[in-house]
């Protein structure tokens, strides 16, 4: 309702996305149970983190630390932060979670990235499906999108995601340094490692930790929450539907 600006009609409409969404993206909210392992791994690792508490403007704060990720190990580690998000919307939204009200903020620790690590994020079907889904799926917005001490090489996978969003979403990804992080959100929620004072990193890993592994029975069977294309009347929202055939080479189809 309040992304919607209180209107009933677009209220259901985005509810019908959301999950026509889901149905349409098997790969990403169908594999929850297949994938929490791994997700935890990268916890543990530091490279996805929910930071425990608020900013100073009452908003929640995602770290993600890519370089912690193995393009090796994890060749789908942009599926894997995807997946993550998804994981803490669905928990922070059952929660009744103020950053309904006030919204997220991301960090993202992009100092060290290599070749191999970029590769990962800049596949335009990927980096498609991520825009559309983060700009009109979920409820809970993203207010601001912090890519720290952003190395040249990452430039283009940054200018291709930009290149997917809405103008105001656009205007949400800033290129600057830790002291503009800390600018924006303020000490009191950041952990001492990024220049706060709420503790330590391990602390915050902890806190993602229990949160997603407290939570992962009720995870696995929200996975499969989805629409049934098949009783849909009229036209279906099949994938090409939803992200445009400039963004599916699923399928060529010939008359």
């Amino acid at each position: 309702m309040r992304g919607s600006k209180y209107s009933i009609e677009r209220t259901k409409e985005k509810l019908d996305f959301f999950y026509s969404v889901r149905a349409a993206l098997p790969e990403w909210f169908g594999t929850w149970e297949s994938k929490i392992d791994i997700i935890l791994d990268v916890i543990k690792a530091g490279g996805l983190i929910l930071l425990n508490g608020y900013d100073k403007k009452g908003r929640r704060v995602l770290i993600f630390n890519p370089q912690d990720i193995d393009p090796i190990k994890y060749d789908m580690a942009f599926d894997i932060i995807n997946i993550f998000y998804f994981l803490i919307m669905e928990i922070l939204m059952d929660a009744l979670d103020q950053c309904s009200v006030t919204g997220l903020v991301f960090g993202w620790l992009t100092e060290g990235l290599t070749m191999g690590h970029v590769a990962l994020y800049s596949n335009p079907v990927s980096v498609k499906k991520c825009a559309t889904v983060l700009q009109d799926a979920y409820p809970i917005r993203p207010r601001a999108m912090h890519m720290l001490n952003l190395p040249s090489l990452a430039e283009a996978a940054v200018n291709l995601f930009r290149s997917c969003l809405n103008e105001k979403m656009k205007n949400r990804i800033q290129v600057g340094s830790l002291a503009n992080f800390v600018a924006d959100t303020g000490e009191e929620v950041l952990p001492k490692e990024l220049g706060g004072t709420n503790g330590k990193l391990q602390d915050h890993i902890d806190h993602t930790l229990k949160l997603i592994s407290d939570k992962r029975d009720w995870l696995t069977l929200r996975s499969g929450l989805k629409s049934d294309e098949s009783k849909r009347q009229g036209k279906s929202k099949d994938y090409s539907e939803i992200f445009g055939m400039e963004g599916s080479f699923r399928q060529l189809n010939v008359d």
